[in-house]
C-alpha cells in the first residue's frame, strides 16, 4: 500500500528483533518491499521496547525524525498498532503531521484503541478466526484426531487517512 502510494523511503518500527514475531514481520516486509527494488529505510527503522516507559520510546522516534522536515515525507510500517501510537506522539512532538509530513500503515487494529480515531490505517489481524482455528485444532488434538495441516489467514486492510500519496521521486 504504501509503494503504490509512491513511497520510495519507508522504515520499520516493531518490537525486539530478538523475537520470532519481529523477525518474521521484518522478513516478510524486506520481501514486498524487494519485489519494488526498495529496500527498508535504516535511517528509519527502529526497534521500540514496551518494557520501558512510554516516553522512553517516543525520545528514540524523535531523534530519528528529527531532521525529517528538511529531508522530505517518509513513511513506516509498524509491527503493531501501539508502536504507531509511538511515532504519532513523536510527531506531535516534533510538529509533524501524520499523512501530511509521516505516512503510516499498522497491523493488528488492536493495541491502540484510538488508533481509528486518529485515523490510522492498518491491517486488521483475523483474532477471531484466529481464536476459532486454535480452539478447533486444541478439540482435534483432545480427540486424538489432529490432522497435520496449514492454513494461511488474510488480514484486511482498514484504510483510515494516515498514508500521503505522493509524487515519487526519479
Amino acid at each position: 500500500t504504501l509503494v503504490s502510494c509512491g513511497h520510495r523511503r519507508i522504515g520499520f518500527a516493531g518490537g525486539k528483533k530478538s523475537t520470532y514475531l519481529y523477525r518474521e514481520l521484518l522478513a516478510g516486509f524486506k520481501g514486498a518491499l524487494a519485489e519494488d527494488d526498495i529496500l527498508p529505510d535504516a535511517e528509519l527503522s527502529f526497534e521500540l521496547d514496551q518494557s520501558l516507559p512510554e516516553e522512553q520510546n517516543v525520545e528514540k522516534v524523535c531523534s530519528k525524525l528529527a531532521d525529517l522536515k528538511k529531508s522530505g515525507h517518509a513513511a513506516f510500517f509498524t509491527g503493531r498498532d501501539r508502536y504507531a501510537k509511538i511515532i504519532y506522539k513523536a510527531c506531535k512532538k516534533l510538529g509533524l503531521k501524520i499523512n501530511e509530513d509521516v505516512s503510516i500503515i499498522s497491523y493488528d487494529n488492536i493495541t491502540w484503541k484510538d488508533g481509528e480515531k486518529n485515523h490510522l490505517t492498518t491491517i486488521q489481524q483475523p483474532v477471531f478466526q484466529i481464536g476459532n482455528m486454535a480452539f478447533m485444532a486444541l478439540c482435534q488434538a483432545v480427540e486424538g484426531n489432529m490432522p497435520v495441516r496449514s492454513e494461511s489467514l488474510t488480514g484486511v486492510l482498514v484504510e483510515r487517512g494516515s498514508i500521503k500519496k505522493i509524487k515519487p521521486m526519479a
